[in-house]
């Protein structure tokens, strides 16, 4: 009799301890599932949070370089407009080297209808193929993109009423990106000028993560990366700003914000890490 009683409670033991694991083991899925699920909760918020930060600090450096480029077509206006007043070619050639140092200009010159130029060793031979001077004789302020990515200003150079001069300033390509290049997150963003048509105005120092879109574009593989791509294609066309993350290529995550410049058609596309503010917290995770 004493055998059986030791025999039903070594089973009841072993069964309590059965049903102890059982319960243990329940709540610790339940436990782990509730802690992967507030990790996943934390993750998208992050998510959310660092879209948000991209596109309110990418809104305000496009803001800033839409006002330098309008400082810019003002301070080639007040040049032009001294021009006339200038005694003879020597003098103009001295202040328009002069001014160009302090404006910060690669180069200023003036063109006229019958082809002098003044200073004579304007850096682009096909001027005349540039669409911007063309529309500065037809008394318009332009700003184009000409050779080697360079940026080209002109502003006609009014005479009594007319226009028989055009005053041209131009950034070179290392100058604009300096002047693109935003100092934000931590200096670790790539920016980019484009047009409507998607074709690349000013492009960073290392464009590789701009071609990465192409590619995602040109595959299918990741539809929502497709679908963003597209709406931005629309935005850009309608004037409209946006922020989207994707995969790129490689595998890294990116944020990319887009703004119109209030130039041309231009907008100004900004690339940043996803991991921007996720970076820290990850390690605690």
């Amino acid at each position: 009799m004493t055998k059986k009683n030791n025999s039903l409670f070594s089973a009841y033991q072993v069964s309590h301890q059965v049903l102890k694991t059982t319960v243990f083991v329940v709540i610790l899925a339940a436990a782990i599932g509730l802690i992967l699920w507030n990790m996943s909760g934390l993750n998208r918020a992050i998510g959310k949070s660092t879209e948000s930060y991209v596109y309110e600090v990418s809104e305000k450096w496009t803001d800033a370089i839409e006002a330098r480029f309008d400082t810019y077509e003002l301070a080639l206006q007040l040049v032009a407009d001294s021009i006339p007043r200038l005694s003879d070619e020597e003098a103009v050639e001295e202040f328009l080297n002069r001014k160009s140092r302090i404006l910060e200009f690669d180069q200023l010159v003036t063109v006229d209808r019958n082809r002098k130029i003044i200073p004579d060793d304007f850096k682009f031979t096909n001027y005349e193929d540039i669409s911007g001077i063309a529309a500065s004789f037809e008394k318009e302020e332009t700003i184009v993109s000409a050779e080697g990515d360079d940026l080209m200003f002109s502003t006609p150079v009014y005479e009594n009423g007319s226009v028989d001069k055009v005053l041209v300033g131009i950034r070179s390509r290392e100058n604009v990106q300096a002047l693109i290049q935003s100092k934000s997150f931590g200096g670790s963003s790539l920016t980019c000028i484009i047009d409507s048509e998607g074709q690349v105005i000013i492009s960073p120092a290392d464009v590789k993560p701009f071609l990465q879109l192409n590619d995602i574009f040109a595959t299918e593989k990741d539809d929502p990366a497709r679908r963003n791509v597209l709406k931005m294609e629309q935005d850009i066309i309608e004037g409209k700003s946006d922020v989207f993350t994707f995969t790129a290529a490689d595998g890294s995550r990116l944020v990319l914000s887009y703004h119109p410049l209030g130039v041309n058609d231009w907008v100004l596309l900004t690339l940043v890490a996803a991991d921007l503010i996720s970076g820290e917290t990850n390690t605690y995770v």
